[in-house]
């Protein structure tokens, strides 16, 4: 019965194990997208347009703030803010 009872444990946790591993690997890995070329390519993979289509409200706090707006510029700006 204790011989029974410990192949089914060990069948369950492997079974168990083999569907944690599975989903948990989250699928293939793809490769990060190319450099962008051109400003307007740049500009448009960072757009935030697209964290509002799930995180409507989140989005709406982040626009509102002061983190949605570059207050340093560009290294050649920067001193002249602090």
């Amino acid at each position: 019965m204790k011989r029974i009872l410990g192949m089914g444990l060990l069948s369950c946790s492997f079974i168990l194990l083999a569907a944690v591993y599975g989903f948990g690997a989250g699928g293939p890995k793809t490769e990060p997208p190319p450099k962008a070329k051109t400003i307007k390519e740049l500009a448009a993979r960072y757009d935030s347009g697209k964290c509002m289509e799930c995180h409507e409200e989140a989005h709406e706090q982040w626009s509102n703030s002061l983190h949605s707006r570059s207050i340093l510029g560009s290294p050649r700006t920067a001193p002249t803010i602090v």
